[in-house]
């Protein structure tokens, strides 16, 4: 049954990777784990053998948009690569001179610093308080509230509402924000949705709910850390956290998990359902992204054609190539990236028992 089970599985998988890829290369707006949290070396990676960074950088600062400054939201479920994004979208943000908001931002700054929701390129004051820190996020803390804040700061001067504004960067150049892990956050994005002076793209990452579930099994039982700033009562319930995972096997930990996963898609479903005017959808998937890399930046790329010169974009794609190198398993954080291995890990009663009672969801992903 098992044997069976990877069988039809893998070749599901073949036949959907093999249609989205061909669908990347002919529909410019179909896009685009490593996963929450990540290390100094993902976040400055070491630039390709394309155009060389600091080339694109100044000319980008010359002002090489066509029209007008991009917003890119990247909302990315834990366990779904969002760790890779880190590096990526840090690289990214550089090539095309984006200021970049992120839970990550604290390796972009020297000293690291665990407080910070922006990179330098952003220009905010290096005192000002960006993280928010409660006893309920275990020390991880949230950027959303400073980063609304201040983007709806910057859409006030861009309207011309505000005559003491100061110059922003993320209106006049342009911003990434992401990923964006948890609804809550997610929500708090897109309630920004369609504010001037931005041309929105929003990136829909996801991953077969079951390899990112038994991912998470992985990850949350064995291999998370506590966060750097959680303090000692934080991380007791850290590791209470991690010995009940511990005491689940597998299989009893994704149908206690199923559900929640469910929860942090229902932010996609809401814009799915009811998208504002204007705002680019580029629905991205994890499968393709580790096994057709290439062909996912181009979609991903492809979607910004109308805002930066065909040259730009391609010396971009040039430069971020050598990010496929990251989809190799090291045996600690990245156990395994292919897709379907919850055919091999799951018992197929489990399988069965998920997928018809959460069919209506994982279908809507394209999963069913």
């Amino acid at each position: 049954m098992r044997r069976w089970a990877l069988g039809c599985a893998l070749l599901a998988t073949l036949a959907v990777t093999a249609r989205v890829g061909r669908r990347l290369l002919n529909h410019p707006r179909r896009a685009v784990s490593h996963d929450e949290h990540t290390s100094a070396e993902d976040v400055h990676p070491t630039p390709g053998r394309g155009v060389p960074i600091a080339s694109l950088q100044s000319s980008t600062q010359q002002s090489n948009l066509l029209g007008p400054p991009p917003a890119l939201l990247l909302l990315a479920p834990h366990k779904t690569g969002s760790t890779f994004f880190a590096g990526f979208l840090n690289e990214l943000s550089k090539l095309l001179g984006l200021c970049w908001y992120t839970d990550n931002a604290a390796f972009t700054w020297k000293p690291i610093d665990h407080t910070k929701c922006s990179t330098p390129l952003c220009g905010h004051p290096p005192n000002e308080k960006e993280k928010q820190f409660t006893a309920s996020d275990l020390g991880w803390g949230d950027c959303s509230g400073f980063v609304r804040h201040h983007l709806e700061a910057a859409a006030t001067c861009a309207d011309g509402l505000n005559a003491s504004c100061q110059r922003q960067v993320s209106a006049e150049s342009g911003f990434l924000w992401g990923p964006l892990r948890l609804p809550g956050p997610m929500r708090h994005a897109l309630q920004l949705l369609p504010r001037q002076p931005w041309k929105w793209h929003v990136i829909l990452h996801q991953r077969h709910p079951l390899d990112a579930l038994i991912s998470g099994y992985h990850s949350f039982g064995w291999r998370h850390p506590a966060a750097p700033s959680a303090s000692v009562q934080q991380r007791r319930e850290h590791l209470a956290k991690q010995s009940a995972v511990r005491n689940q096997t597998i299989d009893e930990y994704v149908l206690a998990n199923a559900a929640e996963m469910h929860r942090k898609y229902l932010p996609y479903f809401e814009l799915l359902r009811d998208p504002p005017p204007g705002v680019i959808i580029i629905r991205s998937r994890y499968e393709d992204m580790v096994t057709f890399f290439e062909h996912w930046l181009q979609g991903l790329l492809n979607a910004l054609q109308p805002l930066y010169s065909a040259h730009r974009l391609n010396a971009t794609h040039h430069t971020l190539m050598h990010h496929a190198r990251a989809f190799k398993p090291d045996g600690k954080h990245k156990r395994s990236v292919l897709p379907g291995r919850f055919t091999e890990e799951l018992q197929p009663a489990t399988i069965a028992k998920i997928l018809k009672q959460h069919r209506t969801w994982c279908a809507e992903l394209g999963y069913v």
